[in-house]
């Protein structure tokens, strides 16, 4: 489909010293290289096309890096992808998301993101299963509906883990959003309805909502605009608030969604932490780190022999409730001394 793909740099030396060991550990060899001209190349071993440019731009402008692009190059094994994240981070880069499984895209899509010294995304990704290495995950959404395991209590393949939660943890966002802004009876739920579980989520959301006296408006999760204007919607209704559900096309708008909050001044629930430390109002979510610290102990049983497929995938045991006061503050908002007493951290 293809010729080439060209990427514009602005120091060619720098970028040179990134992609050359990017590209190296791809397996794929430098086809062409001007120093003079500032421009290199490389393809497939055996291919003509396409080829994968770095260069100045032709105009000798300053390259800018363009929101929404991105370059993804294909790996042929999950290591290969773990090798390229961790070479492209030792030279420069930085990292735009960990190398992992990725089960909202396709099951077997594992994955990970980098932006190199000028700021262009990477991706190297594999789309192969691994039917044979063990894999323990920490923060699977919908485990099952992923293909991931066959089911909770006998996964029956090389994987397992933990759940990210119970799907019942969604219907406390609207307790806790009731709860810090009593006056809220319209609440917007930015959830992702390409997947089960950003469909799971809402439903038992909607589910409790009529006994708390909320009615609930299902925003978007796919594209900027349609969270724009999904929560401007909700903000131009009096009482009104926000619940962001968990899952991947969510979480990467994360900073836009806070920003958005923040100019409609809407009372907004997280089910993460990161959310609060990135100015949010309230999260309540599972604690990675616990669930890391189970997930090592998975591990460890099978390098002690026993198998995935008999462990079966558990939810996080330790939940955190996090609340920023200044938000609170900015937003107007009393937060209630019962939960205060009952958060885990509070934001001063």
């Amino acid at each position: 489909m293809f010729s080439h793909v060209h990427v514009g740099i602005t120091n060619f030396e720098r970028s040179y010293a990134f992609y050359s060991a990017v590209m190296r550990e791809m397996g794929f060899e430098l086809k062409v290289c001007s120093l003079e001209q500032s421009w290199a190349g490389w393809i497939a071993p055996g291919e003509e096309r396409p080829i994968f440019f770095i260069g100045l731009p032709y105009d000798r402008q300053p390259a800018n890096a363009g929101n929404g692009g991105m370059t993804a190059f294909l790996a042929s094994t999950r290591e290969i992808v773990d090798r390229c994240y961790a070479v492209a981070l030792g030279t420069g880069g930085r990292s735009e998301g960990m190398p992992g499984l990725r089960p909202h895209y396709h099951p077997n899509y594992y994955g990970a993101y980098f932006r190199d010294p000028d700021g262009n995304k990477i991706c190297v990704c594999c789309h192969q299963a691994t039917n044979t290495v063990p894999v323990v995950f920490i923060a699977a959404v919908d485990p099952v509906g992923a293909g991931l395991v066959e089911s909770l209590a006998h996964p029956g393949g090389n994987a397992t883990g933990f759940m990210q939660f119970d799907y019942s943890l969604s219907g406390k966002w609207l307790e806790m959003l009731r709860q810090i802004a009593p006056a809220v009876t319209r609440a917007g739920v930015i959830r992702d309805v390409t997947v089960a579980s950003g469909i799971g989520q809402f439903a038992v959301i909607q589910s409790v909502a009529s006994s708390l006296g909320v009615d609930v408006v299902p925003i978007g999760a796919r594209e900027e605009r349609e969270i724009e204007s999904g929560i401007a919607k909700i903000a131009r209704a009096r009482n009104a608030g926000l619940i962001t559900t968990s899952g991947a096309a969510v979480s990467g708008h994360r900073d836009y969604i806070i920003k958005l909050v923040a100019q409609h001044g809407l009372p907004a629930v997280y089910g993460h932490r990161t959310w609060v430390d990135h100015g949010g109002l309230i999260s309540y979510g599972p604690d990675l780190l616990a669930t890391a610290r189970l997930a090592a102990g998975y591990v460890d049983r099978i390098l002690k022999g026993e198998k995935p497929a008999e462990l079966p995938v558990q939810a996080p045991t330790k939940y955190e409730l996090v609340v920023n006061l200044m938000t609170a503050k900015t937003l107007g908002l009393t937060v209630p001394p019962a939960l205060l007493a009952r958060a885990d951290e509070v934001i001063e």
